[in-house]
């Protein structure tokens, strides 16, 4: 009986991203279990992961603008190590099939690590085009899965105090990333465990 699926050889490339300064925070665990169910599905997928608070990425600097926006052959060594980062950042997310963000809530918005990483991957020219005055296209090729998990202490996601996922699910659209699933544990501190159960029973039944 045959009994591989074509899915054991396909090549499917994961990027992870965690942001919690806390090791065993929900956001992260929730990350893993997507991962986990991800590589149930694609047991040769690889996997790229970022834990921005163990390992900061630098925030974008004068020497990183003037390469954004400048002929590379002109580039100095400080743009050309400023502006490679954002190159690599940039690569990883264009060559991922699936990016699972951990989205922790910070004072009713995203950590300044995860912002840190946004602000290197949102790149005119590479992630996203100008078309003219206030018009802008993505140029994040389609097909690709992005899993945000999303948790918080009191505040409920996508109420009018939830400027993390809200900012998420815009700024990935803007660069051409719109399908999206939010995965929740929210409210945990006045509802308790039972929400980070209700994020794990989500990714079970999630269809990879």
């Amino acid at each position: 009986m045959y009994k591989y699926s074509i899915r054991d050889f396909m090549d499917f490339n994961i990027l992870a991203i965690t942001s919690s300064c806390r090791a065993e925070s929900i956001s992260s665990l929730l990350v893993h279990d997507v991962i986990a169910k991800l590589k149930s599905t694609y047991p040769n997928a690889s996997l790229t992961h970022h834990d921005l608070a163990q390992n900061p990425i630098p925030l974008v600097t004068g020497a990183w603008i003037a390469g954004a926006y400048s002929d590379p052959a002109t580039h100095s060594e400080e743009v050309k190590h400023d502006i490679g980062i954002s190159d690599r950042l940039v690569d990883e997310l264009l060559n991922a099939d699936a990016i699972v963000i951990g989205v922790p809530m910070y004072n009713l918005s995203i950590p300044a690590a995860l912002k840190a990483w946004v602000d290197q991957i949102v790149r005119s020219r590479r992630t996203f085009d100008r078309q003219g005055a206030g018009q802008y296209q993505g140029l994040v090729p389609a097909g690709k899965k992005v899993y945000l998990c999303a948790a918080t202490g009191d505040t409920p996601t996508g109420s009018d105090y939830d400027g993390a996922t809200a900012y998420m699910k815009d700024v990935l659209g803007f660069i051409g990333l719109t399908d999206i699933t939010i995965i929740a544990a929210d409210q945990v501190m006045s509802l308790g465990a039972s929400q980070v159960e209700k994020a794990k029973s989500t990714i079970a039944q999630l269809t990879i």
